[in-house]
């Protein structure tokens, strides 16, 4: 390991920290702040999906922007201004209408999907010694969202969502430090053209790839959704701190461990340990008469689910993206992951939310979860033999 390797290891560690401190308001607490105002749950959940939706549009065309030019580092500074201005509206600013709200976190949500794909293709980008780094990298994300979530939701109870947009305020100068002294991804590909994308979009294994992993965090996302909305009934918004707090350490615990298994374990397993236990997650949810339950879930989802979703995703898709296309390939995927599934899924949960309860509407995922155990077996055997032959 050299000393610049080693100091920008650390550095990105705490620019994730930084980071998920930062955006902590913005992310974590979208349903009180809209539940505290009337806003029904199907109407919020509405709301979520409608800023997965910008998200979309804003990752693809930022990918292919990147992949032209190379130029992560401008394009992130500008995103977090953007976002810096729109929890401020959301949170802090007084008397504003509630057509004006959604519209300012609709903003949040782009800016926030946007934040998450850049961090990722910078780190899986910038070179192979950091790139394996990358989980040990990701726990200062979950380390932040603990001291985050854990601070903001003690703050709100005391005195109001007011602190939200301050906090984030205070934390970006801070952020912006951090990242200065960091080096862009080298990749681009300046002769690149849209039409140039059909290749990467025709590329059997990546499609396969993406579509597979969109059809998981379909049902990831809709259960992150459904339990904010079982939370919001509780009427505390604290709660939704210490729930994310819990969730932030044992990912942040688990996050420098499954690195480690993935030299033992194939990584393309890792999906199954992800299903399995947001499936588990659902009995501590349904029954959950209190946010003490649901903590319990939170527990269980940090502990193995998200890290193993999570570092499986980023792994897979880099593993088959043509090298010419990494910074829009892995941003379309990130989009298509996450925004695309969080937009539909969104949209679904209050749907489905509104006619049948949460409880009900629990089991429907479940019932998918079981579909999707099936699938993810026969793509894992897909995968495996498309990497024998990349090999060879």
């Amino acid at each position: 390991m050299q000393d610049d390797d080693k100091a920008l290891y650390l550095r990105f560690i705490l620019i994730f920290f930084l980071a998920q401190l930062y955006q902590a308001g913005g992310n974590f607490f979208v349903a009180p702040r809209f539940a505290s105002i009337g806003v029904e749950l199907s109407t919020i959940s509405n709301i979520i999906a409608l800023g997965f939706l910008a998200g979309i549009f804003g990752q693809c065309f930022l990918g292919y922007i990147i992949t032209k030019h190379g130029n992560i580092k401008f394009i992130f500074m500008h995103i977090l201004m953007l976002l810096t201005s729109a929890i401020l509206m959301v949170y802090t600013v007084p008397f504003v209408s509630i057509k004006t709200l959604i519209f300012f976190q609709c903003v949040i949500g782009f800016s926030l999907n946007i934040v998450v794909g850049l961090l990722d293709t910078w780190v899986m980008g910038i070179n192979v010694f950091i790139q394996g780094k990358y989980g040990i990298i990701r726990s200062g994300a979950a380390f932040g969202q603990v001291v985050g979530a854990c601070l903001l939701g003690f703050l709100i109870y005391k005195l109001g969502f007011i602190v939200v947009g301050l906090f984030s305020l205070c934390i970006f100068p801070l952020l912006y430090q951090a990242i200065k002294p960091v080096p862009n991804v080298t990749i681009s590909n300046k002769s690149i053209s849209f039409k140039d994308l059909k290749e990467l979009i025709s590329h059997k294994p990546y499609a396969i790839t993406v579509l597979v992993y969109f059809m998981l965090f379909m049902f990831t996302t809709a259960e992150n959704t459904i339990s904010s909305l079982k939370l919001s009934t509780f009427n505390n918004p604290s709660s939704f701190g210490y729930y994310y707090a819990i969730f932030g350490i044992v990912e942040g615990i688990s996050m420098t461990i499954v690195p480690r298994l993935t030299k033992k374990i194939p990584i393309q397993y890792f999906m199954l340990v992800a299903l399995f236990g947001y499936m588990l997650k659902i009995p501590f949810f349904i029954f959950a008469s209190s946010p003490k339950g649901m903590y319990l879930g939170a527990s269980v989802t940090g502990l193995i689910a998200f890290p193993s979703l999570l570092i499986a995703s980023r792994y897979m898709i880099k593993s088959v993206i043509p090298p010419k296309f990494y910074s829009i390939g892995m941003m379309a995927g990130v989009a298509a992951t996450g925004s695309v599934a969080g937009v539909i899924s969104g949209l679904m949960v209050g749907l489905i939310v509104d006619n049948i309860g949460i409880t009900r509407t629990y089991l429907v995922y479940g019932g998918y979860a079981i579909l999707l155990w099936f699938i993810i077996i026969r793509y894992i055997k897909y995968y495996t033999k498309y990497l024998k032959q990349s090999e060879a």
